[in-house]
């Protein structure tokens, strides 16, 4: 397993990098998450997805709004792939959610609790 310091490469607020992070996201959920609550928990994702795009949209950040719009287009042009690479991944192993790893939702804590620092997240790989 890799753990990441946040990225580097793009600045805070960096389109690019809204959009990034929300695909890769719904990526890699969408190919992890357990079977067992899969659903209730993608679902929470997307609803977070659109409070965040909301967010953004009230602030004013027109360019992140549409870089989360972007990312859930590509999300879904990408989703018979997603969903091959899905079953062959469910049917090697099982792996723990996000929720299980950090004991919720980093974007509830990034949103909500406005933790923007990976220190303030108080993670334990061990």
């Amino acid at each position: 397993m890799i753990y990441h310091l946040g990225g580097g490469s793009l600045e805070y607020g960096n389109p690019k990098k809204v959009y990034l992070n929300f695909r890769n996201n719904l990526f890699m959920l969408y190919k992890n998450l357990p079977r067992k609550n899969f659903l209730s928990l993608f679902l929470t994702r997307m609803i977070l997805d659109g409070a965040a795009a909301a967010k953004f949209l009230v602030g004013s950040e027109f360019k992140a709004f549409a870089a989360v719009l972007k990312a859930h287009r590509d999300f879904y042009k990408n989703l018979s792939l997603l969903r091959k690479k899905r079953r062959e991944l469910t049917a090697k192993a099982t792996v723990n959610n996000h929720k299980q790893m950090f004991g919720e939702s980093i974007m509830w804590k990034f949103f909500v609790q406005k933790k923007h620092k990976f220190a303030e997240l108080n993670f334990n790989p061990e």
